[in-house]
Order: C-alpha cells, then sequence, then structure tokens
C-alpha cells in the first residue's frame, strides 16, 4: 500500500485510514483511490474489509501478461 498523503491509525477501533493517491497492489489487481479506509479483525490483526472513497478505480490484470 502507498500513499502520498498522512495516515491515520486507531487502534482501538482497529482501523486505519489513509489519504491522496492511495493504492493497494496484490496478485488480484490494483485499487486507487483519494482515501481508503481499512478495517482489522481484532482478533487476527488481519485485513478485514477496505473501503475505497474517491475517485475509486479497480484495475484486474491481463490474461496471459
Amino acid at each position: 500500500l502507498v500513499c502520498a498523503g498522512p495516515m491515520k491509525i486507531n487502534y482501538k477501533q482497529n482501523n486505519m485510514t489513509f489519504w491522496r493517491k492511495v493504492k493497494v497492489t496484490d496478485s488480484r489487481g490494483t485499487l486507487s483511490s483519494n482515501r481508503m479506509d481499512v478495517a482489522f479483525d481484532p482478533e487476527t490483526r488481519k485485513i478485514k474489509e477496505i473501503t475505497a472513497i474517491g475517485q475509486a478505480t479497480v484495475r484486474l490484470p491481463t490474461k496471459g501478461g
């Protein structure tokens, strides 16, 4: 995950917020937006949900390349 702006972590509510040109990439594709709210499972501390806000785009990898 990369972003051009600040990041806010709220440990008590198990979430993080990223601002400005936020992009997350994995083998399934790329999600980009102006802001992303990330919620974590309080027990496993793994990502439970990502909410993309503002000019959200999804790019899927092309087949065969």
